[in-house]
């Protein structure tokens, strides 16, 4: 890859020449094909297309300008270009070819507007693409549903690439594609990505007007299928839910069960992209609609036409919500009939790279019903997080309900403890992320105070009990692969949990009202301490400039002194005594001397634990406080603190590899804990004078 951005630099016309003659080669013999395109034929058209790209991409700026010194090389684009669009073939893999290689030419579409109109009227008539045999209506293959999406996405990245030069033609679009709905020509996974084609061209009409009235126009038809009363009705409960798309029944779904889970997968599907895909024009102008407005203590620089919406969309996303939380409530799970409890399951398509194995389709043997199911509930879940989180970006319109932090609890934040890993790493990118950059300062001890304490005491608990459950795994013999495998999967989604966890902790800690409530800083710091005993480079490196900002912040309130310096420098204190890995040790010496330097002659704690370690008396501590005193920079003081557990605590020195669960041998992961952690009731059975006890598996 290199090798070749580094030729079309320095020869553009070579690389180029290479490229289109390639290409006249490799086109005339796909059209005379009379059989099939195979795969290993497809992963050669892939480099060669992905080698066009890479060269298109390198080449000088004013390549294709029309005062260029490249007039031959244009004349050739052209001609390729003519050859690309007036060859049609039968063959979905050589379409999707013919796509790849269209796409890249995006300097030339900018340069020549006028090739706009044609390469329109070629491409969008080639999306109800069939092969040779498949009928209209018929069953399509997957290669040629592949082709169909492959020409979508062309025209989206088109758009994407230089929305300027096609937003001319939207209403000529915008009628084509009409026409392919009427006449059924597109399945409901195109009919999605045709709507994110029209959403990326309306983001772009700089009247407010004209771009509310399109998207409604776009928007209504999906509104009326989602709020219509049979799935207003299936997402009030759990039950009813299960009931709608057939999961209490073991035999096979009838006609009518699953079109309504096609009619549920469309609608979400689709409202979800226009929920994350609508944005504002580059540039707003007053005269043209675009008011700024100020809310909330906030100024913003307009409503989004899509806002419009929210107030009759958001209501069934509620209750969707809500329901999809219950649903793996053991109690409800228990009303799923037998033969769909798989659905509550990872894919293999997901587990299968967890543990380093390629996947493959065709050795799937789970029936095609089961794998959509659990594909949709798996869509229904990320659609209500995503439309609340991009939500929450959408000017004032969620901040200004009034009771908006009582709908979160009764919704997103609703039935956490039956939640899984994954689950909450998803409610922790999509809602709390998004919650926390664009919750408006007056409003936040009112959303943070009520939504976070119950959300981070959950996280903590889940990140604690992990951890331990790998360390003490890692000293215990091996059990059968199946259940080997199974850890091994749950182990790395909790490291990504445990990271997205540190991300938001990161964005978090920078809103000051928030770190003045005991019950939000509590679990915070409980976390972020459980994230130091995982004993994974990545998640120390994410944790520890965190932990010492938090430090910085909290040191002044005596409210927090028993947390940082107590629970957590002890905690810090034991992991870099019982670590095995030495290049943690300078992570922990940072935590060890913030504390220190902050807490040590506020309060007595940091020495006391320290007074716990072997050899150190009072000696011991007043030579430190005197040297840490002394020393004029915060490196000099890491230093004096790592010097002094050298010297007082056997600290294993020893050159290793740094350790991640990535990496980890599958030995390591055995015995996976049974038990799981009452997580309900958090500061109740956690308020005691001292907390330290939370750590006690980490005590010398």
């Amino acid at each position: 890859m290199e090798i070749v951005k580094q030729i079309t630099t320095i020869r553009p016309v070579l690389a180029f020449n290479f490229a289109v003659s390639k290409l006249h080669e490799v086109i005339p013999n796909l059209q005379s094909a009379t059989s099939p395109i195979t795969h290993e034929q497809t992963l050669l058209l892939e480099s060669i297309s992905f080698f066009l790209e890479l060269v298109l991409i390198n080449l000088p700026t004013n390549f294709f300008d029309k005062s260029s010194p490249y007039q031959q090389c244009i004349q050739d684009s052209e001609s390729l270009l003519k050859l690309l669009l007036e060859t049609k073939f039968s063959d979905p893999n050589s379409t999707s070819f013919q796509m790849d290689c269209i796409k890249p030419f995006i300097s030339y579409y900018n340069s020549h507007p006028m090739s706009i109109q044609y390469l329109l009227t070629k491409i969008v008539p080639m999306i109800p693409f069939h092969s040779q045999g498949e009928k209209e209506g018929g069953r399509l293959s997957n290669n040629t549903l592949h082709c169909r999406r492959r020409i979508i996405s062309c025209l989206s990245n088109l758009a994407s690439s230089m929305p300027d030069k096609l937003l001319p033609f939207l209403p000529q679009l915008y009628a084509s594609i009409q026409q392919l709905f009427s006449t059924n020509a597109v399945n409901e996974t195109e009919r999605v990505m045709l709507y994110l084609l029209l959403i990326v061209l309306n983001n772009h009409v700089t009247n407010f007007q004209q771009s509310s009235e399109f998207l409604r126009e776009i928007i209504t038809p999906v509104i009326q299928i989602w709020t219509a009363p049979d799935l207003t009705a299936a997402f009030q409960t759990p039950e009813q839910l299960i009931s709608y798309l057939g999961l209490d029944q073991n035999s096979h779904p009838s006609e009518e069960i699953i079109a309504r889970r096609k009619k549920l997968q469309y609608s979400v599907s689709a409202l979800q992209t226009m929920w994350k895909k609508s944005a504002l024009p580059p540039t707003t102008n007053e005269d043209n609609g675009f008011i700024p407005f100020i809310a909330n203590g906030i100024s913003y620089p307009s409503k989004w036409p899509i806002s419009n919406f929210a107030k009759e969309v958001m209501p069934n996303v509620v209750a969707l919500a809500r329901s999809m939380h219950a649903l793996w409530n053991p109690a409800i799970m228990s009303k799923v009939a037998s033969d769909y409890t798989p659905i509550f399951k990872l894919d293999e398509a997901i587990t299968a790279p967890l543990l380093g194995q390629e996947y493959h389709k065709v050795n799937n043997s789970e029936s095609e019903n089961i794998k959509f199911v659990r594909n949709l509930l798996d869509t229904l879940r990320d659609s209500c997080y995503e439309m609340f989180g991009y939500g929450f970006t959408h000017s004032d319109e969620l901040f200004s309900i009034a009771t908006l932090p009582k709908i979160l609890i009764d919704s997103i934040f609703s039935s956490l403890e039956f939640c899984e890993n994954r689950h909450l790493k998803l409610i922790v990118r999509h809602v709390l992320m998004f919650l926390v950059k664009h919750c408006p300062t007056k409003l936040q001890p009112q959303f943070f105070d009520t939504l976070i304490p119950s959300l981070l005491s959950i996280l903590f608990n889940r990140i604690k009990s992990g951890w331990e459950a790998i360390n003490i795994r890692s000293q215990k013999e091996n059990k059968s692969d199946d259940s080997e495998q199974n850890e091994i999967i749950g182990d790395k989604i909790l490291r990504d949990l445990t990271l997205e966890y540190t991300f938001w902790v990161k964005e978090f800690h920078g809103h000051p009202v928030a770190l003045k409530n005991v019950e939000i800083v509590t679990p915070l710091v409980y976390g972020l301490s459980a994230c130091l005993m995982s004993n994974d480079h990545a998640v120390i490196a994410k944790s520890t400039p965190i932990c010492v900002q938090l430090v910085e912040l909290l040191s002044e309130d005596a409210r927090f002194h028993n947390l940082i310096g107590n629970d957590m420098f002890r905690v810090t204190i034991n992991v870099m005594v019982q670590s095995k890995i030495p290049d943690f040790n300078n992570d922990f010496v940072s935590i060890i001397r913030a504390i220190y330097v902050k807490l040590g002659k506020r309060c007595a704690f940091p020495n006391q634990i320290l007074a716990t370690l072997p050899n150190v008396d009072q000696s011991v501590l007043t030579k430190l406080d005197n040297e840490i005193s002394k020393a004029k920079s915060d490196k000099q003081q890491r230093t004096i603190i790592k010097k002094l557990l050298e010297e007082v605590v056997i600290v294993n020195q020893s050159k290793l590899k740094k350790q991640s669960i990535l990496d980890l041998p599958e030995k390591l992961f055995v015995n996976k804990m049974s038990a799981t952690p009452d997580e309900s009731n958090f500061f109740d059975k956690h308020n005691t004078d001292s907390t330290s006890n939370l750590f006690d598996s980490y005590d010398s």
